[in-house]
């Protein structure tokens, strides 16, 4: 999903978009075509951003194969936190409509 509206928001985007929207791209894009074409249009902001970014700096540098790897590894580490932050919530949810059931 967020890969498909940060696309998409690139893709609408104006020819000199600021330099905040792109560094938002360099950090949330999750596509290796487009982290590559981003680094070789914004170089000093890939460079500033890669410096955190491992898969952004494969990227840059054309190796596909590790910029995958490593999108995929961010991928997954979001998904755990994404499921460590909705656990306690769905478990409170679930009380909170049994204790409704109940009254």
């Amino acid at each position: 999903m967020i890969r498909r509206l940060i696309e998409a928001d690139i893709a609408r985007s104006s020819a000199s978009p600021p330099s905040m929207r792109v560094v938002f791209w360099l950090r949330e894009c999750r596509t290796y075509e487009h982290l590559r074409n981003l680094g070789r249009h914004y170089p000093s902001l890939a460079r500033m951003v890669a410096a955190k970014r491992p898969a952004l700096r494969a990227a840059i540098k054309g190796d596909s194969s590790v910029a995958a790897k490593l999108l995929r590894k961010e991928e997954d580490q979001e998904r755990e936190r994404d499921r460590r932050y909705w656990t306690p919530l769905r478990a409170e949810l679930e009380r909170w409509r049994l204790g409704r059931e109940r009254s």
